[in-house]
C-alpha cells in the first residue's frame, strides 16, 4: 500500500513541496520557546512575598533609600548595625539619656557647662584639701592659703602666785606659745581650785609678749575642787603669747591650761 502524502501538493508549482508556515505560527513558536527557557512571565505588581525564597533578597536587590523607618521593626536596630560615631545630638531624644546610660567615669570636666554645678551637686564631705585651689581662697592667712591652727596644752597642776599690785606676765605666766608672724585669733582657757579656807579671787590676763590682749577673773569655791574656769580671747600678730594668772590669797591651783591660735585674714581688734 502506498503511504499517504502528508504534504500539500501545489499543482501550480509542479512537484510536491512543503508549505511555508504563516507569520502567526512563527510568533507563537517564539513565545513558547521563551517561556520554556526563561521561566514563567509575571505581570507588573504580581510578585508577592510568597513568591520569593526566604533569605534571597540581597543588598544588591534593594534600591538606594528603599528601606524607610516604617519598614524597620521596633527594637530591630542594634548597636552592631550602627556605624561607630554616627549617632549625633540630633539623633538623641530630649531627656533620653539618664544616669544608667552613662558609663562610669565617662563625664569629664569639658562635658560640664561652666558655673552650673551648685552645692547640691557635690556629695557631703566629698571635697578634700587637694580638691581646692588655695589661691582662690580670699580673706585667709598666708595670702589665700588655708588657715593654720596651733595648740599649746599643759594639764599639770601648779600653784598660783599671790597677786601683787598687778599681774606680771613674765612672773605670773602659767602657759605660753610662740606664733609665726601673721594674724592670729588666740583663746586661752584654764581651770582653778582652792586649797580650802574659803573662796579665792583669781585674776588672769592674755598677753601678746607683755601687751595685754584680754583680762578677766573668776572665784574658786571654798572646797578644794577645780570648779572655777576662765576663757580669754584676743588678736595677735605673732610672737610670744602667754596666759598669766595669780590669786589674791594663798593657796590656789591651776591646771588644764591651753592656748588655741587660729591664723586668719585681716582682723580688727576690739
Amino acid at each position: 500500500m502506498r503511504p499517504r502524502n502528508i504534504f500539500r501538493t501545489d499543482s501550480k508549482s509542479g512537484p510536491e513541496s512543503i508549505r511555508r508556515p504563516s507569520h502567526t505560527t512563527i510568533v507563537a513558536y517564539v513565545a513558547l520557546f521563551a517561556a520554556c527557557t526563561t521561566g514563567a512571565a509575571y505581570a507588573a505588581n504580581t510578585i508577592a512575598s510568597g513568591d520569593i525564597i526566604n533569605g534571597e533578597v540581597k543588598t544588591v536587590d534593594l534600591g538606594n533609600n528603599a528601606v524607610t523607618s516604617a519598614k524597620i521593626a521596633n527594637n530591630a536596630v542594634t548597636s552592631a548595625k550602627i556605624a561607630d560615631g554616627q549617632v549625633t545630638e540630633a539623633d538623641v531624644g530630649q531627656a533620653a539619656v539618664g544616669a544608667a546610660e552613662l558609663k562610669n567615669n565617662s563625664v569629664g570636666s569639658p562635658k560640664v557647662i561652666d558655673n552650673t554645678l551648685v552645692g547640691a551637686d557635690v556629695k557631703d564631705n566629698a571635697l578634700k584639701g587637694a580638691d581646692i585651689d588655695e589661691s582662690s581662697l580670699q580673706g585667709l592667712g598666708g595670702g589665700g592659703s588655708l588657715p593654720r591652727a596651733q595648740v599649746a596644752r599643759d594639764g599639770t597642776q601648779t600653784t598660783l602666785n599671790v597677786l601683787g599690785e598687778e599681774l606680771d606676765p613674765g612672773v605670773d605666766q602659767v602657759i605660753q606659745t610662740s606664733l609665726p608672724s601673721g594674724n592670729w585669733v588666740v583663746t586661752a582657757t584654764a581651770t582653778f581650785g582652792g586649797g580650802g579656807g574659803g573662796e579665792k579671787l583669781i585674776n588672769c590676763g592674755l598677753y601678746d609678749a607683755n601687751n595685754p590682749l584680754s583680762e578677766g577673773n573668776t572665784h574658786t569655791q571654798s572646797l578644794a575642787t577645780f570648779a572655777a574656769a576662765i576663757s580669754l580671747t584676743g588678736v595677735s600678730d605673732g610672737g610670744i603669747v602667754r596666759l598669766a594668772c595669780a590669786t589674791d590669797s594663798p593657796t590656789a591651783f591651776v591646771r588644764d591650761k591651753m592656748l588655741v591660735a587660729s591664723q586668719v585674714g585681716t582682723v580688727t581688734g576690739p
